[in-house]
């Protein structure tokens, strides 16, 4: 909407050079008057060089504004001023002539006055003498026309005089403040006559400011302006006094905008509408032109408003056809002399006025009041616009989108028997997502768009690349991310006049998310490459083929994507909207709060922080929905909801909702009973203890023959429980293996986390020219590449089962069949895709049934049957689970560390080591390579990225450091230098000790006051330096005076600042405040001694009174304030705590050097197997995925369960009090 300011994209001379005024340029007397010219002005008010060459009137002889006017630019124009009310009103108005071309008024308004082009133009029309209208109507006028107004974006033209039907516009546009529409001016623009506006001289002035005083002189024939209007065109045609001097102009502006496109993105012209209050002959005659005009302008009268609006609501009461005007014509020409006083004779040409019109009466609209009740006047005013025949569907589908009326278009648009093809629907839904307008978005799904064909890699990319999506910070912000992701120098700043692409949105989002997360866009441009390398002889070719790979491959899950979208583009409602449609709702909320903190903190960064605040405050409220989501499937079905946060979700980089919910720092979800149950399942692993746990495990370690006689889960609770395992491709083997082996298990990998075969997996994996399948789950299927993997595949189906068997590897004792309700896919999208994709969604389920018959009976939550575990699974499963690692790890530490203390206290021999200091080296050495293993297993795609990943967790760096340091004291030590080596010892033992702290932060009670010690830490690091200031002054003052003559030596500097610091404590040395001088055995006292008490005094009071003092009152508030959320912040970390020991190896250090060497061999066994199903199966590479999971499948119980969380949701937003337009109609 409008909105007055002062910004001009046109200079305001610019108005000087294109718009004119009209002079009187011959004086033609009057019949009655010599002294009055038919312009209207006195004989006087001429020119004197007019005056020289009077015209007598002679018989026919009329003046004429085209042949006795002259053309000179205007002299005014700027802002009116209105006085007389509580807030002075501004107006924009400019003087014009009578026959200034459309073209030039549109520029004038859009160009000079700022403002939009109008997506629907109402045009009132009525009677020019004052009248009254029922309060009822004219509360009902005023909330329809500006709810009209103000939702569509239209203009409203009248013509601008305080009279008539003008004066109940202004009282309309007077209230539109008071009946709460959204802020901004209504467009209303005043086409008034300039010969008959009040006070009209007083408005001459260029580009000036003019103050306009609502005194009107009784009796006068000139009128005042309504000064309600927000612009004003004083049509000049050179008379003065006289009426009708805007009719031409405003009939070529409305003819002319009536053709005019409303935008070019829209193939439809600007409707108009025209308004009826009451009215006289010439508003009948009006009509009339306005019903029979080319394209017609359909008109809404106003009932039992008087006269024209009257007799035309008799007329289409009695009326259906012409011939039915016969019948009622002595009653019609009763009513036509008596609303209009004029002859028998004068009511033909009215009859014949009333003929025009009953020919066009379908779009002519009677509004009553009383007779529409559940129909505004806004609704009957916007539907009138659709019985005009000239407007097809998709652009009447159109209108209502631009002026974002779902109203309009479910009962006009969408009526019953019209038929939609798919790319009118499509058209529509790109509106509607560009715009924003989410109750269209809903209202295109439910009359059936398919989003997953209508939602290709192209339109996605023109989604992100449109000027109208966000705004020029989120798109720096996004380019920026993916300069840093890619990490190209090239990559620079000048690249943001290009069009974003999803390249550079997968390398930003990727970087948002975290390094463990790749987004599955990256790939598109490896699609593009291998596309493109095919086509390299080709002239041409390659830029056909990129547009081909955009347009041709769609997604599976396209509301995820849109979702992501609206969340990077800060459409938030949008988002909503999405976040109803499709599967994994949790998973995309704990994506939307980690997306929105990022940029709320890249904002505030940038400083932007009203932007960040918005970020923020959307990161928030996706909180507190993915809580009460959670919350509300814990609440359902417990079992169901802790395998619901296990589930790997494949669209989203085949992480869990837990591991995003660490992603995104949601405390409050991981501190949530169902996480909380979930960590102590993980921790405990298949062991089934209720009472001394702790020491039953302990013991279990020192005395490995007790284990058969602790309690274990069943085999049936096992395989609810989250594993970890590996998933291969789902080759089969046995007679039915050619049955179930497709292309798409042939191309299906998975990936490691945890052991150094992930790492070497993952050194070609920043490759996007891999396209066989991506961290996400994306598979990638060119045409370029089927044929050739057909042959093989031929070529493997008739090998022989003995050959078959190399593949072996490939098996999995306990499959784990991934979600098809969590996959991903880009598939080939021809119009056959959705067949396909259903075709292959059912062969995928009858693949998975059948392995699920050959293997094993899958778990269900209702467990009617337990089998025990045999005693070698007992001793596997014992040793196996987190716990036991960690009080393994935990009793080996101890040892460590009580032989380091032993080593560093009993003097040792100096030439030839113990056996215990031999123990300690090899202890720190191997805990270095298990820190190594540590860091290589990070899954990032670059050195870079992995080191920034390490060093955020504080012991890991530490520990290389130490590791280190200690290293350095053992070669120093052996190598002869024993005082310095084990000096480095003794000084590393600090850490070493310090360490233990690790361990003790499982504890429920000892881990949260290690949480609120360490966030302490930073703030006393900032009063650290509070102190050092104080202590630097005093210590420097005080040494100086003390010797002034003394040479520096570090022992001085070091008392400098040592002594002062142990006086803040109480420590006090008298001597050092009054030195032993002055007597005559004693040296001369150095000048200014005395000085030095009395700045110890103030140095006391200031550093042990005030500051010391103030630390602990912070240090009290701070103990308030994490006290209180820091059993929160535990719950959070023990998640990391409960992975690290649930992927450490299962010997601790110093023989977890066994299980290092273990793993690099079976890394290279599997590298060998691995190059020889290469070259069989023309694969790319193989990659695992170790961690935690659950077993999902094909369970019913679990399918029902995912289908129910959607009513979570509903019942989510229900209780919070919000209303969830996605879930209406549903």
């Amino acid at each position: 909407m409008y909105q007055p300011t002062d910004e001009i994209r046109l200079p305001p001379k610019w108005i000087e050079l294109n718009l004119c005024k009209r002079e009187c340029s011959t004086f033609i007397c009057t019949q009655d008057d010599e002294l009055l010219c038919q312009c209207g002005k006195r004989k006087q008010d001429h020119d004197e060089e007019i005056l020289a060459h009077p015209i007598r009137p002679l018989r026919g002889t009329e003046w004429s504004p085209s042949k006795h006017t002259v053309a000179s630019p205007t002299d005014a124009y700027g802002q009116i001023v209105f006085e007389g009310e509580h807030h002075p009103n501004k107006s924009r108005f400019v003087r014009l002539s009578y026959d200034t071309c459309p073209e030039v008024v549109i520029q004038l308004m859009t160009l000079v006055w700022g403002l939009e082009m109008p997506k629907l133009v109402i045009t009132v029309r009525g009677g020019t003498n004052n009248f009254d209208l029922p309060p009822r109507m004219g509360k009902m006028l005023q909330i329809g026309l500006l709810k009209a107004a103000k939702s569509t974006g239209a203009w409203i033209f009248s013509n601008g005089l305080n009279k008539g039907v003008t004066r109940h516009i202004g009282n309309a546009l007077a209230n539109e403040r008071w009946l709460g529409f959204k802020r901004g001016r209504c467009i209303s623009v005043g086409i008034a006559p300039w010969g008959l506006v009040e006070h009209r001289n007083d408005l001459i002035g260029r580009n000036r400011d003019r103050v306009y005083v609502p005194f009107e002189h009784p009796g006068g024939k000139f009128i005042l302006l309504n000064p309600r209007h927000s612009n004003f065109m004083l049509v000049d045609n050179g008379s003065v006094g006289k009426p009708g001097g805007e009719v031409y102009f405003r009939k070529r502006l409305e003819k002319h905008l009536s053709t005019y496109p409303m935008t070019p993105q829209r193939g439809c012209d600007t409707p108009i509408v025209s308004v009826i209050i009451e009215g006289g002959l010439y508003t009948l005659k009006t009509i009339a032109e306005y019903l029979t005009d080319e394209p017609p302008i359909p008109v809404v009268v106003l009932g039992h408003t008087g006269r024209t609006a009257d007799i035309l609501q008799y007329v289409l009461r009695k009326c259906d056809h012409v011939k039915d005007l016969e019948t009622i014509k002595d009653e019609l020409q009763n009513l036509i002399i008596h609303f209009y006083k004029i002859s028998v004779n004068q009511t033909q040409l009215v009859l014949a006025e009333l003929k025009k019109i009953i020919f066009k009466k379908n779009l002519l609209t009677i509004y009553v009041p009383h007779q529409s009740e559940d129909e505004g006047f806004d609704t009957v005013l916007l539907a009138s616009i659709f019985r005009s025949q000239h407007w097809t569907p998709l652009q009447q589908l159109s209108l209502t989108l631009a002026w974002n009326r779902v109203d309009i278009a479910t009962n006009e648009v969408f009526v019953y028997g019209r038929e939609w093809s798919r790319e009118h629907l499509e058209h529509a839904m790109m509106e509607a997502l560009v715009s924003n307008r989410l109750d269209f978005v809903n209202l295109l799904l439910e009359h059936g768009l398919n989003m997953q064909t209508f939602l290709t890699p192209a339109r996605l990319e023109g989604l992100y690349s449109l000027e109208r999506t966000h705004s020029f910070q989120m798109r720096t912000l996004l380019f920026e991310l993916a300069k840093i992701r890619s990490r190209k120098q090239n990559f620079a700043s000048t690249n943001l006049e290009r069009s974003l692409t999803l390249h550079d949105v997968g390398l930003a989002m990727s970087h948002m998310m975290g390094h463990i997360y790749k987004s599955k866009y990256i790939h598109l441009k490896g699609m593009r490459d291998l596309s493109n390398s095919t086509t390299d002889d080709v002239p041409g070719a390659e830029e056909d083929d990129d547009q081909n790979i955009m347009n041709v491959h769609c997604f599976t899950q396209p509301f995820d994507d849109l979702f992501i979208w609206a969340i990077l583009t800060k459409r938030h409602d949008m988002a909503l909207l999405l976040w109803g449609h499709g599967p994994g709702a949790l998973a995309k909320a704990l994506v939307a709060v980690k997306l929105n903190s990022y940029l709320a903190q890249e904002l505030i960064a940038t400083e932007k922080t009203n932007m960040a605040t918005e970020f923020q405050m959307f990161s928030e409220e996706w909180e507190n929905l993915s809580l009460e989501l959670l919350d509300s499937c814990f609440k359902q079905d417990p079992k169901m909801a802790r395998q619901l946060l296990t589930m790997e979700l494949d669209h989203w980089s085949k992480q869990t909702c837990l591991t995003l919910a660490v992603m995104a720092n949601h405390r409050m979800l991981l501190g949530h009973p169902c996480c909380q149950i979930l960590l102590a399942d993980l921790w405990m692993g298949a062991l089934n203890l209720r009472r001394n746990s702790s020491l039953k495990i302990v013991i279990g370690i020192l005395l490995p023959p007790l284990v058969f006689f602790w309690d274990y889960k069943s085999t049936e609770e096992l395989k609810l429980l989250p594993h970890k395992e590996r998933v291969d491709a789902p080759m089969m083997t046995g007679a039915n293996a050619e049955l179930n082996y497709d292309t798409e298990s042939l191309r299906t990998y998975s990936r490691s986390r945890g052991s150094y075969s992930s790492f070497f997996q993952k050194s070609n994996h920043g490759r996007t020219e891999d396209l066989s399948r991506d961290g996400d789950g994306t598979v990638v299927a060119p045409t370029v590449n089927l044929q050739e993997v057909n042959a093989k595949l031929k070529e493997f189906k008739l090998s022989p089962p003995e050959h078959r068997h190399k593949h072996a590897h490939f098996h999995d004792k306990r499959p784990i069949l991934d979600s098809g309700a969590a996959g991903s896919y880009i598939f080939d999208g021809t119009e056959n895709a959705a067949a396909k994709l259903q075709k292959n969604r059912k062969h995928e389920d009858s693949r998975r049934h059948h392995q699920k018959l050959i293997t094993e009976v899958p778990a269900s939550s209702f467990v009617t049957t337990k089998h025990d575990l045999s005693p070698w699974s007992k001793f596997y499963e014992f040793q196996r689970a987190p716990v036991t690692n960690f009080y393994r790890h935990t009793l080996a530490y101890i040892i460590f560390v009580s032989i380091l203390a032993y080593v560093i206290l009993v003097p040792q021999d100096r030439v030839n080591p113990s056996y215990l200091e031999y123990y300690i080296i090899c202890y720190v050495g191997t805990h270095g390579c298990d820190c190594l293993r540590e860091f290589l297993c990070i899954d990032a795609i670059n050195w870079a990225q992995k080191w920034s990943e390490f060093k955020t967790k504080y012991f890991s760096l530490m520990d290389i450091s130490m590791v280190v340091f200690f290293l350095t004291g053992a070669t120093l030590r052996l190598s002869g230098s024993f005082n310095t080596g084990f000096l480095l010892y003794r000084v590393s033992s600090i850490y070493w000790n310090l360490r233990l702290y690790k361990y003790m932060g499982v504890h429920r009670f000892v881990g949260p006051k290690i949480v609120m010690m360490s966030r302490m830490l930073k703030h006393m690091a900032y009063f650290a330096m509070i102190i050092f200031v104080v202590l630097i002054a005093f210590g420097i003052a005080r040494e100086s005076i003390r010797f002034p003559d003394s040479r520096p030596t570090w022992r001085s500097i070091a008392e400098g600042f040592l002594e002062p610091y142990v006086m803040m404590f109480g420590e006090v040395d008298t001597d050092s405040l009054s030195a032993n001088c002055g007597d005559a055995e004693e040296p001369e006292c150095p000048t200014g001694h005395w000085i030095i008490p009395i700045t110890w005094v103030i140095y006391m009071m200031v550093a042990n009174i005030l500051i010391v003092n103030v630390l602990i009152a912070v240090f009290n508030g701070i103990y308030s304030e994490v006290d209180a959320i820091s059993l929160e912040l535990w719950m959070f970390q023990r998640f990391t705590f409960v992975m690290e020991f649930e992927q450490k190896p299962l010997l601790p250090p110093p023989l977890i050097a066994i299980n290092h060497f273990c793993s690099i061999v079976k890394y290279l066994i599997e590298k060998f197997v691995m190059c020889l199903c290469d070259q069989e199966l023309n694969t790319k590479g193989v990659e695992y995925e170790e961690g935690p999971r659950v077993i999902m499948g094909n369970d019913h119980n679990l399918k029902t369960f995912l289908s129910s969380a959607e009513a979570c949701m509903k019942t989510t937003w229900i209780s919070s009090g919000r209303v969830m337009k996605g879930f209406e109609t549903k």
